[in-house]
Formats: C-alpha cells, structure tokens, sequence
C-alpha cells in the first residue's frame, strides 16, 4: 500500500518520528511517501477565500493536493498526517480488512477518529472489550455516530475522483478537512467506516 504523510518542511521532528515509526512497523508491501504541506504563506499569498483561519485552509489544501495527486491510482491509499502513528498490527490488519472486504462498497476507510460524545464513547468502550475477548476487528460505519479527524485515512480508488469533485467544488474554505468529509458521509454522499478498535493514534507531537 502506498502512505503519503502531509508534512511542512519545517517540521523536521515530525518528518523524523513518523519515518523512524513506519520504518519499524511497515510490511514489504508498502511505501512511505512525504508530500510538502502547503502553508499559511501560501494561503495568504493566494489569498485563499473563506472563514477558516490561515493554518486550517492550508490543512484543507493540503489533503485536498494529495487526493488530487492520486487520483489515478488503482490501489488503495492511506493520506495521514504527520503527527500519526500505527503499531505492529496497523498493516496486517488493514491488509485483511481490504482483502476481506474486496466488494465491499466503500468511499473512505479512517483507521481512527476522535470520539467526543460521552454515550457514544461508553457504548465504544464495551465494545471494544468484547472484540478484544473475541480478538476481532471491525469497520463501524461512521454515518451512525459524530467524529471529528482526518489523521489517518484510506480512500478507495474507485472513489479517488469522487472525492476529488467533491473537494475541489469548495472554493470558500469555511468548514475544516475533517468536518467538511464528516457531513458528507452524514449526508450518505460518502460511505465512511472506521476500523475498530482503532489501528492507528496519534504521537506526542499532535
């Protein structure tokens, strides 16, 4: 599978600790890849229309650049941020997931998400629990629950130029990365799931 982590080029510490983590844990099959982030100058330069701030619009930029730069891909691929993190089993996992669900109809895969509603949370606590009882994995579909994040996600390649119209339709930047593909996938517009228990976290740098 082929990674590409969003990484400024000043975030040197950052560069390091994600390459030294995949260095340790990546399996044969996969690549890591950087993409140059697009800063703040950038969206003042360009003067970037819309509500959010500086540092959010060049966070949408960026992950929308990365789609855009793989949008004729026929694997799937995992965008992350430079502040994620996956573990000895991150790869294995998302190998069978993929393998298992080949015809599974799927737009977006998160390997995590921040949850932030207590109830929902105590519901993903049990189960968690009973998964880890049973050692089992699951994809959770993210259209019955609110999430908040986009440090890590799969997006399949049939879905690559969907969400690429989807992304470059919005030329007034007024709503963050995570939360603009959050309401799509509550509006049905995007199928999104999240692997369960989560396979990925984030590092001391986030």
């Amino acid at each position: 599978m082929d990674c590409f982590y969003i990484n400024l080029d000043n975030a040197i510490k950052r560069r390091i600790n994600i390459q030294n983590n995949f260095s340790r844990y990546m399996e044969k099959n996969w690549t890591l890849n950087r993409f140059p982030a697009i800063d703040i100058h950038y969206v003042n330069k360009h003067k970037i229309p819309g509500g959010l701030r500086a540092n959010e619009k060049a966070c949408f930029l960026s992950h929308r650049q990365l789609v855009k730069n793989n949008i004729t891909s026929k694997d799937p691929v995992l965008f992350l941020e430079d502040d994620a993190i996956i573990g000895q089993q991150t790869c294995t996992i998302l190998n069978q997931l993929l393998q298992h669900h080949g015809d599974f109809e799927w737009d977006i895969i998160y390997t995590d998400v921040c949850i932030h509603q207590p109830d929902t949370m105590i519901d993903m606590i049990n189960l968690r629990k009973d998964l880890k009882l049973q050692q089992k994995t699951q994809l959770l579909n993210l259209n019955n629950f609110s999430f908040a994040g986009a440090t890590s996600y799969i997006i399949n390649p049939l879905s690559l130029v969907k969400v690429d119209r989807l992304l470059s339709q919005e030329e007034s930047l007024d709503v963050p990365y995570d939360i603009y593909l959050r309401t799509l996938i509550e509006k049905d517009i995007l199928k999104g799931y999240v692997v369960f228990p989560f396979i990925t976290t984030l590092s001391n740098d986030s």
